[in-house]
């Protein structure tokens, strides 16, 4: 955790990985402050209000190594 910053570093091992099957990324994070705020966090927002039901705003493809 670094001063107003939150930084993730994830490792996959490629060999645990489905095979066949085109990959991608999905990751979204629902934030609450101390003082109760909430802030959503999605690779992007397609639309004006967070929706995590769209599929669009939470995954990436990813290419295999």
């Amino acid at each position: 955790l670094e001063t107003g910053r939150l930084v993730l570093d994830v490792t996959l091992d490629a060999a645990a990985l489905p095979q066949g099957s085109p990959l991608e990324l999905g990751l979204t994070a629902v934030v609450e402050t101390l003082d109760g705020t909430l802030s959503y966090w999605a690779l992007r927002h397609p639309s004006a209000r967070p929706d995590f039901h769209l599929r669009d705003a939470f995954t990436l493809p990813l290419v295999r190594p």
